[in-house]
């Protein structure tokens, strides 16, 4: 086992968010199939994707490989271009595992742009919405001097 200190670059900032957020999925889908006896792909399925009308949206590689119609994505490798082989995602999907389409996900940002409504239905609850679209974890930019405020908000890092 590596000590806590590898897990920190040399700036201070925690690369063990990545795994602690890792482990917080792995849970959180054991946790979904416990409380709903139903997996996560299929809570994902039935709860989002179907009330949003994401029909190109899977959380399985097999059922994107089925469609003729994918977009692959390509990197450049010692100066060649190579194509990138999907990554299979077991027990932390969640974490990357939802393969979708620029229309599905235009669902997705119309639902959240519209506090969860999409189609007059309430696919997101409001007061979730409220909450995701919560600045958290706040803190001073004291370790990036020109920055005045950093946090976390929708998921994401913010800084100002």
């Amino acid at each position: 086992m590596q000590p806590m200190s590898s897990y920190f670059n040399n700036k201070g900032q925690a690369v063990f968010d990545q795994l602690l957020l890792t482990f917080i999925l792995y849970f959180a889908v054991k946790i979904i199939k416990e409380v709903t006896n139903e997996s996560w792909e299929n809570n994902i399925e039935d709860n989002i994707f179907a009330p949003l009308q994401m029909t190109n949206t899977f959380t399985n590689l097999e059922d994107v490989k089925e469609k003729d119609n994918f977009s692959l994505g390509y990197g450049l490798y010692r100066n060649n271009i190579k194509k990138v082989n999907f990554e299979k995602y077991h027990d932390y999907k969640p974490a990357g595992g939802i393969r979708s389409t620029s229309k599905d996900l235009s669902n997705w940002m119309i639902d959240w742009l519209n506090s969860g409504n999409y189609d007059s239905a309430q696919a997101i609850p409001l007061n979730f919405v409220k909450k995701v679209r919560m600045f958290n974890n706040s803190r001073d930019g004291d370790d990036e001097p020109d920055l005045f405020l950093q946090g976390y908000g929708l998921g994401w890092r913010v800084e100002v």
